[in-house]
């Protein structure tokens, strides 16, 4: 569900009805060890921080056959209880930061990292060139916005730039920036139907780094779908699309993500490539991979 969790009992972690026996609990805890001994290398630096994370894999094997089921959504959602220990809730996508501090010195500069850095201007470049075609001016959303580099990017070229994010954090930080560029950006705090309202009417979605957090994509989708102007476009950079997965789409394998699922509680999903092809398709959009070599791929999915 894309909705605010109600208030009320503090929810209790299922009977795992279709995890139960993929997960002992001895290798469980081997992985937690694995991700706080990968977490100590941040000692050294980001860079041994993340190379040892991505030494890290864990082996999901999904019962459920069908992708686009409910049984197969909630295979995933009893293994992301398994592995992070709690119940999802959208707040657990929240976390705390210094926004002073971050002011001047936003990530990905903070990691001091020249190839954190460089990873990250990469993707931004992809996802500013999926813009071409659209006349400045024109109406763009940024969904789940984070530190809002691109954000950034998009209003200086002269767009008239919404971001959404839950952590209002994220709000105070991108506001303060774009005043210190003489910029103008619209911010909402709160999901991603925050920013997909019945009565908007979007030129441009943009997903960077933040589509694979979505419990229910399928769901999503619809509703960008009905947020979109007839000629309206959906760009998705930096997502965790690749060709080779043993199943369609679920929890991500990878250590980097498996850590921010056991640290902060954040859902982290990856998609097989023909199946987020063919995700687009039954939303009867017009997909173009866009890649030129020297940016990092990205997905634009027209109607």
């Amino acid at each position: 569900s894309l909705s605010q969790p109600s208030s009320g009992a503090q929810p209790v972690l299922s009977f795992l009805k279709f995890g139960a026996s993929h997960h002992d609990g001895l290798s469980v805890t081997a992985l937690r060890k694995q991700l706080l001994a990968a977490e100590a290398m941040r000692a050294q630096s980001e860079d041994a921080f993340v190379e040892a994370l991505r030494s890290i894999e864990w082996k999901f094997n999904p019962t459920i056959n069908d992708p686009f089921s409910e049984e197969y959504k909630h295979f995933w959602y009893e293994q992301y209880e398994t592995l992070s220990d709690r119940v999802y809730e959208l707040n657990n996508e929240d976390f705390e930061f210094d926004v002073a501090s971050h002011i001047e010195d936003p990530f990905p500069y903070c990691v001091k990292s020249p190839v954190t850095v460089a990873n990250q201007l990469v993707m931004w470049t992809g996802a500013i060139k999926a813009l071409q075609g659209i006349d400045t001016g024109a109406s763009i959303v940024e969904l789940g916005t984070g530190w809002g580099n691109l954000a950034l990017q998009i209003a200086q070229i002269g767009y008239d730039v919404t971001c959404v994010d839950i952590n209002s954090r994220y709000q105070q930080l991108v506001e303060a920036r774009a005043s210190q560029l003489q910029c103008e950006i619209n911010f909402r705090v709160g999901e991603f139907s925050a920013g997909l309202k019945e009565s908007d009417q979007w030129d441009a979605i943009i997903f960077f780094e933040s589509f694979h957090h979505s419990r229910d994509p399928a769901a999503l989708l619809d509703l960008c779908k009905k947020a979109l102007k007839p000629k309206g476009r959906i760009i998705f950079a930096g997502e965790p699309i690749i060709d080779q997965l043993p199943y369609a789409w679920g929890l991500n394998p990878n250590g980097e993500a498996l850590w921010q699922i056991y640290q902060h509680g954040w859902f982290e999903l990856v998609f097989r490539k023909d199946f987020f092809l063919e995700l687009l398709k039954r939303h009867n959009f017009v997909v173009e991979v866009m890649s030129d070599g020297l940016t990092a791929p990205c997905y634009v999915a027209s109607k």
